[in-house]
């Protein structure tokens, strides 16, 4: 049986990305490492970590580091931040 693709999915650049934006997005006050994300994505730790770096540049996610872990979180409220925000809660879940 073939699943469809969530109807998102055409305008991210992976699903990789897809499911790192819609974990981080749908748990607003939550911090995640790479690896976190990497498990919940189902992907290698090298590709979330680039998905990662890419949406640190574009200003859609946040980071900082704790020693040597990078955490990841959602950025500050704004427009783009809450409408996509809305966008993954009705297009995408892990």
């Amino acid at each position: 049986m073939r699943v469809q693709p969530p109807a998102l999915l055409p305008i991210l650049r992976s699903r990789v990305q897809g499911d790192v934006l819609a974990a981080v997005y749908l748990s607003p006050d939550r911090e995640f490492t790479v690896t976190d994300l990497s498990r919940m994505a189902g992907a290698t730790f090298k590709s979330t970590a680039q998905e990662v770096e890419r949406l640190v540049t574009a200003g859609l996610l946040a980071d900082r580091r704790a020693g040597n872990l990078r955490l990841v979180r959602r950025p500050e409220p704004g427009r783009l931040v809450t409408a996509l925000g809305e966008l993954l809660a009705a297009t995408l879940s892990l």
